[in-house]
């Protein structure tokens, strides 16, 4: 069952007279739109209000004319998955992977590329500057409390610019503080197992001191991922060949820890440091599935915020932090299984940055600012042959405004923003090339614009329209050891993004469905010369269109239908022949899931059955994706006897489905996982 997204008001502070119609005409209206209940919103008469903001460097839910989906942690907790595994049944959401727990995955909104996605971890961007991609099995589920999905343009607050959307992972909190003094520590304990030896364990602990609360969270996941399937050799047309293997060299093993420490300085004022490692190894197995291959990523992801946020300041708020963020890949390819080549190199990227983010009442107006001064910093080191390296650097300058304004007597809300950002890249172009390092100025301007209508308690009305920017990767203009020959001539993609619909929200059912439409200009694609040698150019265009539906029916107090549909068209507008009027390589036509959830004194049963079809793997369409078709079961039991205690039996691909996201990377068939958590 969905949560209701509450704006309310705690903290002692009255306003006047139209900040209260403001304040009570976005809760009512985006807590109808966003989310359903069991009881229906209401008008309220005049009354005093008091309370407090959001966090000027947060998003308020309640007041996004946006796309907008929360997945909370009650959602998946106790599950043995990766923040990519609970993605997969959103509508307009696309993820692929390599295969098993914990591999790499790529995700994509509304037929986006995943570079065209920008995703955040606690609001601090993740996307390399380099390779522009996250994967994000990385990021373990054991210190996430929720993952909010944005779908079309972002709010300012989430910084740069994107075409496809945007995704912020947030950490477990610790809990709100209630002034006294050695309170009793609350915590988690997770350990599970299953099948190809998969195995998890994470422990959360919290404890408050006074005005500071103190959180930490340590996690470990692993599996062997040797799953049997039927390996082809890569003759589709000759079944002579085939033969049923175990998978090799295909194991990943995570760990991540979290510290956190809140301090209230009063009731208005806090400073918050948190600090979150993530690492990962991952074995990439070869097409042919050769039991000799000895290929692996291994990544570390360590970042560092401190934040300071004033909630009551005047009539409105600002927050102001400090970050560092520092990512290390380790790419093994001696025997050139897997790129072109032999590889074995070694990338660095640090980032060091800070922010300040404000927002004002101003009668009927809420007004936002975000200005963002960010230094990235990419070496990357190739260890075989002549050891030879390239560095990077992007400076950048982000300014976001944003303009909130209610009309017609707060029944409907209009969102306008705009973005400048100001790039400054220097970096080394490969030795191969004759041509003088690059020193490279750029700026980009965006603008997004938001209509919601509360037509009625029960109708919403949403729609947006956008201009998003992705911003060249620094490999896209710098070029790669020679395998890429560098581009500083490179503008950045384009998108406008349209999109309109309706939410319905009744007593026992509600109905969110959008259309969608993205038109996309000076998409960059790599050519490549007679040599295999690549170089990236501003030369394709698509035209993106579509539909999304998301229903939840609460059958009676026991069974409850969850439903969602995505169903897309992704045509390339390019001037290539070969490409020209065919879909975009790696993205389905239709998509749709179907959830059964029962609960029964204290068991909770869900059944899913979800399809994916109409996908190629290349923009030529000569090599169709087969059609993907899964079922998955999942019973918790809350024991009594055992307060805080839960069981959790998972079994997915019921059917034994055989299925590749990526052409010779295939996914495991029929697993079993069972988890035991304990809460104190």
């Amino acid at each position: 069952m969905k949560n209701v997204v509450k704006c309310g008001l705690s903290q002692p502070q009255v306003f006047h007279h139209r900040v209260r119609q403001l304040l009570l005409g976005l809760c009512a209206g985006f807590g109808a739109t966003l989310s359903w209940a069991d009881e229906h919103i209401t008008a309220l008469p005049d009354m005093t209000v008091y309370g407090e903001l959001v966090a000027a460097n947060e998003v308020d839910l309640a007041t996004q004319p946006g796309f907008v989906s929360v997945i909370k942690r009650e959602e998946f907790a106790g599950t043995l998955s990766t923040v990519a595994d609970i993605l997969k049944s959103e509508p307009g959401i696309q993820v692929r992977e390599t295969g098993g727990l914990g591999s790499f995955s790529t995700v994509s909104l509304r037929g986006s590329s995943s570079q065209q996605v920008n995703v955040f971890l606690d609001g601090v961007l993740l996307n390399n500057v380099v390779s522009g991609t996250v994967d994000l099995s990385r990021i373990s589920l054991g210190q996430v409390e929720s993952v909010e999905i944005y779908r079309g343009a972002a709010p300012i607050q989430l910084g740069s610019s994107n075409i496809g959307g945007a995704i912020n992972i947030k950490t477990r909190k610790t809990p709100s503080a209630s002034g006294s003094v050695n309170e009793q520590a609350s915590g988690e304990i997770v350990v599970g197992g299953g099948s190809f030896n998969s195995k998890k364990t994470d422990a959360a602990l919290s404890q408050q001191f006074g005005k500071l609360r103190v959180a930490g969270s340590v996690g470990y996941q692993a599996s062997d991922n040797d799953f049997e399937f039927t390996n082809d050799n890569q003759t589709e047309f000759n079944p002579n060949d085939d033969s049923v293997e175990k998978r090799h060299n295909n194991a990943t093993e995570m760990a991540n820890a979290l510290l956190s420490f809140d301090y209230s300085l009063d009731n208005d004022q806090s400073l918050q440091l948190r600090a979150q490692h993530h690492s990962k190894d991952q074995q990439i197995p070869d097409v042919f599935n050769s039991a000799d291959t000895t290929s692996k990523l291994d990544t570390v992801l360590t970042q560092i915020q401190l934040q300071f946020a004033d909630q009551h300041w005047r009539e409105g708020s600002y927050a102001t932090s400090v970050f560092y963020a520092q990512s290390e890949e380790h790419f093994y390819d001696e025997q050139g299984r897997i790129g072109i080549g032999k590889q074995n190199e070694k990338a660095n990227t640090d980032a060091v940055g800070a922010s300040l983010n404000g927002n004002q009442l101003v009668g009927e107006h809420l007004l936002a600012a975000s200005l963002e001064l960010k230094q990235d910093d990419y070496r990357n080191q190739q260890l075989l042959g002549t050891n030879e390296t390239q560095s990077f650097q992007r400076q950048s300058a982000l300014l976001g405004l944003q303009d909130d304004v209610t009309l017609w007597s707060n029944d409907s809300l209009l969102q306008v923003g705009i973005r400048l950002q100001h790039i400054h890249d220097e970096g080394e172009l490969p030795s191969t090339e004759s041509k003088p390092n690059v020193d490279d100025r750029e700026t980009y301007l965006s603008w997004h614009s938001g209509f919601r209508w509360d037509m009625n308690p029960e109708l919403t009305f949403k729609s947006n329209l956008s201009k998003g920017i992705r911003v060249p990767r620094l490999s896209e203009k710098f070029g790669d050891r020679g395998l890429f020959i560098g581009n500083p001539e490179l503008v950045e993609e384009k998108a406008i993004n349209l999109d309109a619909g309706v939410a319905v929200t009744r007593a026992d059912w509600v109905l969110n469905s959008a259309l969608f439409y993205r038109w996309l200009d000076d998409a960059i694609v790599a050519t490549y010369d007679s040599r295999g040698v690549g170089r990236f150019e501003n030369i394709s265009k698509a035209l993106i269109y579509g539909a999304e539906f998301d229903f939840v029916y609460a059958i009676n107090d026991w069974l409850t239908l969850d439903g969602k549909a995505t169903l897309q068209n992704t045509e390339n507008t390019s001037d290539n022949p070969d490409q020209h009027g065919k879909q975009l390589a790696g993205h389905y036509q239709q998509a749709y899931s179907l959830s059964a959830i029962s609960n029964y004194q204290n068991y909770t049963l869900e059944f899913e059955y979800a399809h994916e079809s109409g996908g190629y793997y290349d923009s030529a369409e000569a090599r169709a994706i087969p059609d993907k078709d899964l079922l998955n079961a999942t019973l918790q039991w809350h024991l009594d006897y055992y307060a805080g205690t839960t069981v959790t039996l998972e079994a997915n691909n019921l059917t034994d489905e055989a299925f590749e996201a990526f052409n010779g990377y295939p996914s495991p068939g029929r697993n079993f996982f069972i988890s035991l958590a304990q809460a104190f």
